[in-house]
């Protein structure tokens, strides 16, 4: 008989994390354009109003003033990919927030992130106003730079406290550095938690995961069913019914409508359960030979017992029984 301990995760887990992942690649592209921005904002800024002090601003060089406006139009590209990954990081968050409650630190960083690049993008405007007013356009420039990166800065933090706080929970020690690094190095952290979050869901049981698109179809009439529930279930035993053997293994046929994940497995009125179930993981609306081995059992020969098996369905737990004889 096996106590083995059980990880129970659901698909909504596993959306949660696609999302992460997808996010950190768009966040490491959008933050590289922002460091690029920042940096040529700052030195052509600093150059310029040196420019503007000393000679007015007709001294203003033509090449310093091409730097500024490339400087004030990288962000809008950074913005929008940042905006991008922003809320495909925040969903990922929500996503796993559900199961885990440090994950909302990662959300409302992600927040703050959100607001920080929003003021970010004041400054181009500042850049275009000093056309028209240079008091005015430096002001709006500086205040939408320095606002901004400040903001953006602890959300980043908070961020990689929330993806740190994922790889503990996960047991990735990649994604758990990246989300340390990410409070320093944003760039190199989020290049790191992406390539962290992507060795975690080559990981049973994430790798057993595999888009679809839901359609309730019907069994073949031919596929003979072991018993068919008077409510239908999203799953159910098809096929034979199955036989218990003497080495405590069961083998028997499910179909499901839904990908389902199996948990565990308990003879009723027995003490005999387990999680050793080969595969865990039911792919939808096709049949699936499944064995469960309880170890070694002690039962009445030419019996018939009901197994109830635990499934997780659609993020769900959900109960369905097999039949099988001894």
């Amino acid at each position: 008989m096996s106590h083995e301990k059980i990880w129970i995760m659901s698909y909504q887990e596993y959306s949660g994390l696609r999302k992460l992942r997808l996010a950190s690649l768009f966040a490491s592209i959008s933050m590289l354009l922002v460091y690029v921005s920042i940096l040529l904002g700052y030195t052509t800024l600093l150059n310029l109003i040196t420019l503007i002090i000393s000679f007015g601003f007709s001294g203003a060089s033509a090449i310093a003033l091409l730097l500024l406006v490339i400087a004030g139009v990288l962000p809008f590209i950074g913005v929008g990919i940042g905006l991008f990954s922003t809320f495909e990081m925040l969903f990922g968050f929500n996503d796993l927030s559900s199961n885990m409650e440090e994950a909302r630190t990662g959300r409302w960083g992600v927040i703050f992130f959100l607001v920080g690049v929003i003021l970010f993008a004041i400054y181009p405007i500042g850049v275009i106003l000093l056309y028209v007013h240079v008091g005015a356009g430096l002001g709006i420039a500086i205040g939408g730079i320095v606002t901004g990166s400040v903001i953006i800065i602890l959300g980043i933090i908070l961020i990689g406290i929330g993806y740190h706080r994922v790889g503990i929970k996960y047991n990735e020690n990649t994604v758990n550095v990246g989300g340390i690094i990410t409070t320093i190095l944003p760039f190199v952290g989020f290049i790191i938690t992406y390539v962290g979050l992507g060795y975690l869901l080559r990981k049973p049981p994430f790798n057993q995961y595999q888009p679809y698109q839901y359609q309730p179809l019907i069994p073949p009439q031919q596929q003979p069913q072991a018993r068919q529930p008077s409510s239908p279930l999203p799953i159910y035993q098809t096929g034979p019914v199955a036989v218990i053997k003497p080495d405590g293994t069961v083998s028997f046929t499910v179909f499901s409508y839904q990908p389902a994940q199996l948990v565990s497995a308990t003879i009723e009125g027995t003490n005999y359960s387990t999680g050793s179930i080969s595969p865990n993981f039911v792919q939808p609306n096709q049949p699936t030979n499944v064995t469960v081995s309880f170890g070694q059992v002690q039962l009445q020969q030419g019996s018939q017992y009901k197994i109830i098996m635990t499934a997780m369905v659609n993020g769900s737990p959900l109960q369905f029984p097999v039949i099988a004889n001894t």
